[in-house]
């Protein structure tokens, strides 16, 4: 649970779960840059937003709640927080202070990302109520920490979040971790695309978000050359530039099969279902096109205990 200190001996509760509990006071904090903790015997993967959803990661330490904040209290990490942290700001607002860099003020539908090991101060300044959301966890792959590297990244909310959140603090167990790796795929997703449309595969932009959400649909190259406002030779050429030498339909086959591994490895469907949700003519094709790409047939995905 986060250590909150305040100002003045005065009392906020924080909700988790179920559980209320009061905490107060002191003090002012020499506030340094974030640092990354390292353990011994233990490597670590250092990723960034845009690659997560990509990425079968596990999750462990995860709990979350609400935080309500009263008349100058003060979040103090002088020694770096011994976890992550997603914050969404329900109402009123809070002030950021980082060694070296310019305070900030987090505002009501903004949510914030602070990494494990970093090194901060934040407070309610004046006598003014602060409410949040939080999240605390840690990440791991193949038994490698998993440090974002994208520290005190702040998001404005479209809509999308606000919901996820409000589930993770009412949830605990395996809920609370299933609605934090929704929040982290939008998280991933909503970085992906603003990466994109800031690089120079801008252009592209519409063909692969196009390709990504209709994975059930029949595409073709003349209709995504088109939203690109391209010729067909001009959009295979960039787009095998963007994909390091793959054809979109290749690269659509690939999120297929990407997609059909998630729903065969849940255990909830058959290789004729998840044929059927992804828009292959038979099953036999989509047997033909997994044994392509992944070597095996498909029902090799599925667990033994679902089979």
């Amino acid at each position: 649970m986060t250590h909150i200190n305040c100002t003045k001996p005065r009392i906020f509760i924080a909700e988790t779960g179920t559980k209320r509990v009061a905490k107060s006071r002191v003090g002012a904090a020499t506030v340094q840059s974030p640092n990354i903790p390292r353990k011994a015997g233990i490597q670590m993967t250092e990723v960034m937003f845009a690659q997560l959803a990509g990425l079968d990661l596990d999750a462990a330490g995860v709990a979350a709640g609400r935080l309500i904040w009263q008349c100058d209290s003060v979040n103090r990490f002088s020694t770096g927080r011994t976890n992550n942290l997603l914050f969404y700001q329900l109402s009123g607002e809070r002030q950021y202070y980082l060694d070296g860099q310019p305070s900030f003020k987090l505002r009501a539908g903004e949510l914030i990302f602070i990494p494990v090991g970093s090194v901060y101060l934040s407070r309610v300044e004046g006598c003014s109520e602060s409410e949040g959301i939080f999240v605390d966890f840690e990440l791991s792959l193949d038994r490698q920490i998993v440090y974002i590297a994208e520290p005190f990244r702040r998001f404005a909310d479209d809509g999308r979040f606000i919901g996820l959140f409000q589930t993770a603090s009412k949830r605990g167990g395996l809920r609370v971790k299933a609605a934090l790796f929704d929040i982290l795929a939008e998280l991933s997703d909503l970085s992906r695309t603003h990466a994109l449309k800031q690089s120079e595969f801008a252009s592209l932009a519409p063909a692969i978000l196009a390709l990504e959400s209709r994975l059930d649909e029949p595409v073709d190259i003349a209709s995504l050359a088109r939203l690109c406002c391209m010729s067909e030779t001009s959009f295979r050429e960039k787009f095998k530039r963007f994909t390091g030498g793959v054809a979109p339909l290749e690269y659509r086959s690939r999120l297929r099969i990407e997609r059909a591994d998630e729903l065969l490895r849940s255990g909830s469907f058959t290789v004729a279902e998840v044929a059927a949700s992804l828009g292959f003519f038979d099953t036999a094709h989509f047997c033909r096109t997994y044994k392509k790409l992944r070597g095996v047939p498909p029902g090799g995905a599925i667990p033994h205990s679902s089979q």
